[in-house]
This record gives C-alpha cells, structure tokens and sequence, in this order.
C-alpha cells in the first residue's frame, strides 16, 4: 500500500487547485491502494486559534496529492474506491461563517451580517469524536450527539486547465456528498496521462446542502484503492454505493441549481440507456423512484436504488 501522510503532505505542500502541471507525489498501478492523510478544512485553525483567521491563511479545502493512476489516459475513467475513513484524531470541528451562507457570494453575505448587525461570533466549536468498544463512533455538538458518517468532501481529477479547488464540475472537485463514504466508488475522467487523483476536505458527518458552508471538519486518514476503466469517457462523474447509483451535476457561471438537477437526471436516464434500458422506461423510472442527494448549493447527484433496477442492471 502505498502512504501520503500528513507530514510529508505538508511539506511539499497543499494544492488549492487542481492543476496538470503539478508533480504526482505518487504513482500507483491499477488495483492498489493508497492511504492518504489529509488536513482539515481550516488547517486546524478552528483548534490552535478558536476562530477561522483568514488574514494568517485565506483559503479553504487544502488537498493532498495528486496521485497518477500508471496507465490512464484520456478517453479513460480512474475508479476512486474509498474503503475506509478513519479520524486521525478524537475531534472535529465547525463554525458559522455567516448567518446568510446560503443567500450569495461571501461579500454579499458579509454585508447583511453588518447591515443588520447580526453576525456571529464566528467562533470554533470543537466536536470530540467518541468511540466505544465494538468500534461505533459518535460526534458531539454540546449535549447532541450525531452518528459518525465519514465523507470526502473534495476528490477528484486534474482538467486540462487548471481550476480552484472551490467548486465542482465534470472533474469532481468540492462535490460534499454525504454519499462518498466507505464503500462508494466514484468514477472521474482522464483528461491528462495519469489522471492526476487530488482528495481532501475529509468531513466526520455531514447534513444534506451543508447550509452553513462548514460540516463536522477533521483531520482524516483515507483509504482509496485506484482503477482505470478504460474506454469510459464520463461528461460527469458517477458513483456507486452499496444501495445506488448516482451522476453527479453542478452549477456553472451560466445555470443554476434547478438546471445541475436536470443534467443530473438526464445523466442518469443515459446511463440506464447504455446498459439496455429504454428510455421511455428510464424516464418513467426516475420520474417514480430517483433519489436526490444534496452536497452543497451548488452540486447534487441523482440516483436511483439498486433494488428499484432490473436484475440484470444491479450492481
């Protein structure tokens, strides 16, 4: 198995774009694993100062890697199977930037906060981690307690042009679906020879649309098992769990919300078709029985349940 840890993430240094022209840190072959350190939203920020201090360092989702995948090339998908999410800590973290996350850009934001003189302290909560003997663990916020639900909130493939590592899009990127946990296989396009995997932003549980911008942030230790699909040219990526299948849309300059929720679905309708399904039966399918799930306000992924196919389309 190969290993990126913390430490030596560090010192070559986060990347905050997901960039073709950055150095792998590893090459894997096809079929092996990696064990990947990441640091928390905040680079812990929230622990060492209590607040989030955008003055000593701005910005946010600092990602481990890349990893090229030996072997991938464009045309190609990389099969990212996360096989485990483990805290390397008994603690994660949270905070409200704001009290209007949800209504526009930071600076709008910030000015109604001013405006109506409403702002939050923006102060830290730590939330331990708990764990009992037969292995469960358990998020603290103050007297309520949360099922631990460990989730990648940032993974995915470098473009052929650099972009930031803030947003989503047909490379994956900050998707936060509470769907890529252990056990999810998500599927990303080869643009550039390698594929070039970024991954971070490691949640311990998070709610549907992360309203407030920030989930239960923590330090984590992932363990992904990289594959190449060859031949599998993806406009978005897909993802498969033990109980679904979903592709993945997002908002763009130019389409909202509603519109990430169409591609999504039309997605998923012709990927059903590819396998035999007609699409008369794959629309009235999804019509009746797709699922929606929420990571952000600006990425979501439609799905349908395994049980709801016929047999011979069951994963």
């Amino acid at each position: 198995m190969h290993t990126i840890d913390l430490s030596t993430q560090a010192a070559e240094g986060f990347h905050y774009t997901l960039d073709a022209r950055t150095t792998p840190l590893c090459t894997v072959a096809p079929g092996e694993q990696v064990s990947i350190e990441s640091e928390d939203s905040y680079h812990g920020q929230l622990f060492d100062r209590g607040h989030r201090d955008r003055d000593l360092e701005p910005r946010s989702n600092p990602l481990s890697g890349p990893i090229a995948v030996d072997g991938a090339t464009p045309g190609d998908a990389v099969a990212v199977h996360i096989e485990a999410i483990e805290p390397l800590e008994d603690r994660a973290s949270t905070y409200l930037p704001s009290w209007w996350w949800y209504l526009g850009p930071m600076g709008s934001r910030e000015l109604m906060d001013d405006l109506l003189g409403l702002a939050p302290d923006r102060e830290g909560a730590v939330l331990p981690i708990s764990e009992t003997d037969d292995g469960t663990r358990t998020v603290h916020l103050g007297d309520t307690t949360i099922p631990y639900a460990p989730m990648v909130g940032t993974v995915g493939t470098a473009p052929t042009e650099p972009v930031p590592n803030g947003g989503a899009g047909p490379h994956g990127g900050n998707m936060d679906l509470p769907c890529l946990g252990p056990g999810a296989t998500i599927y990303l396009p080869v643009r550039v020879p390698g594929g070039q995997v970024y991954l971070g932003d490691v949640h311990a549980v998070q709610g549907d649309a992360e309203v407030t911008g920030v989930a239960a942030e923590m330090r984590a230790r992932t363990t992904v098992r990289l594959d190449i699909i060859e031949g599998l040219s993806l406009t978005w990526p897909r993802i498969e769990t033990p109980t679904h299948r979903y592709v993945v849309a997002a908002t763009t300059d130019f389409s909202g919300f509603a519109d990430a929720i169409r591609v999504a679905y039309v997605a998923l309708v012709g990927w059903l078709v590819a396998e035999g399904m007609s699409r008369e039966t794959a629309l009235q399918l999804v019509g009746i029985a797709g699922e929606l799930v929420v990571g952000n306000l600006h990425c979501v992924a439609a799905g349908i349940a395994h049980d709801r196919l016929p047999a011979d389309l069951r994963a």
